[in-house]
């Protein structure tokens, strides 16, 4: 059998302390490590956007941070809200939905090289292939936020580092 003893010198100090911790403290640290995390995230995010024919969804990368309550929450994310695209580019398009023909005549014509006046026929093929087979979601949102990962989590035992050196000044 294997056992080990853990013994904490000062903890009933430091809980008592902890449960007087300025708030003010706790947001300014915390709001910090959400500030710097979702800056690198979006930072990570923006370059694995799909470009598309317009760089429009690459474009509506954006962070926010905000208090809401006892929390803090970042969101990184595109301010495209009235719109799939964005859902569909990340997470991609089940078969059986036809998106809408007039959406991808741009599309048809600058990467497909279909003169204006034959896009909207063609247009109409490549919807009906996308209700047929789907489309493949690029997942660029998961990408980015996957390779941040480590630095995010880095942010944040910063912040509690520095909360309990902070709990420790009198």
């Amino acid at each position: 059998m294997y056992g080990f003893k853990v013994e904490f010198k000062g903890f009933e100090e430091l809980a008592r302390k902890f449960a007087t911790f300025p708030t003010t403290i706790w947001r300014k640290r915390m709001g910090a490590a959400m500030e710097k995390s979702v800056l690198v995230v979006e930072g990570a995010v923006t370059p694995l956007a799909p470009v598309g024919v317009s760089g429009r969804l690459r474009g509506s990368i954006g962070s926010e941070v905000r208090e809401m309550g006892s929390e803090i929450i970042g969101r990184v994310g595109s301010s495209l809200k009235s719109e799939v695209y964005p859902q569909v580019m990340e997470f991609g398009r089940d078969p059986g939905s036809m998106p809408p023909p007039a959406s991808l005549e741009r599309w048809v014509h600058l990467k497909l090289g279909v003169p204006v006046a034959e896009a909207p026929g063609v247009a109409y093929l490549v919807a009906r292939k996308i209700a047929r087979k789907g489309i493949k979601g690029k997942r660029f949102m998961q990408k980015g936020y996957e390779k941040t990962q480590g630095r995010v989590v880095g942010f944040f035992k910063s912040a509690l580092r520095l909360m309990v050196k902070d709990l420790g000044d009198d």
